[in-house]
């Protein structure tokens, strides 16, 4: 069973550790260098909204956060990232309907946006299985110095299921 909580000092380590590559930690959080430390993790969730872990049996399964939050408006997803060993078992979905909760009741968003990379075609298939749509792309360069686009995706949260 999962359950949702707030992110605490403690979970910092571990959601550092999951990233299990360069590649996954840019789509995690595009700033950093792999391996990133748990302090600069814990300083980003400190300027953003409801920095979240969904945990199961008590070891924390997946995180997230929000930001750049117009309340009545929008809220933005991200650092989203699953423990390796949670992936394709539920977590990200669970995790996912908790975020849209949190943006819809706690800062009455209408809609939840991210941005995905084009080299991310699982999450992008995830975001896409779960009602968001692509709406804009901008091209960016990422750690290796590669240019790729990142796709903007919004979701109209009164058209939760």
């Amino acid at each position: 069973m999962y359950h949702v909580r707030k992110a605490v000092h403690e979970d910092f380590a571990l959601i550092a550790a999951m990233p299990q590559n360069a590649d996954e930690l840019f789509y995690m959080f595009p700033r950093g260098n792999y391996p990133v430390p748990p302090s600069e993790l814990e300083e980003v969730a400190l300027g953003r909204r409801s920095p979240t872990v969904v945990t199961e049996d008590g070891e924390v399964a997946a995180y997230c956060t929000l930001y750049d939050v117009e309340e009545g408006e929008r809220a933005w997803l991200g650092n989203v990232i699953v423990h390796p060993n949670h992936r394709r078992g539920g977590v990200g979905s669970f995790m996912l309907a908790a975020m849209k909760h949190i943006a819809h009741t706690e800062y009455r968003a209408a809609a939840l946006h991210l941005v995905c990379h084009n080299t991310n075609t699982g999450a992008m298939l995830f975001y896409f299985k779960h009602g968001f749509k692509p709406y804009d792309m901008k091209t960016m360069t990422d750690f290796r110095g590669q240019t790729i686009v990142g796709i903007a995706m919004s979701l109209r949260l009164g058209e939760m299921k």
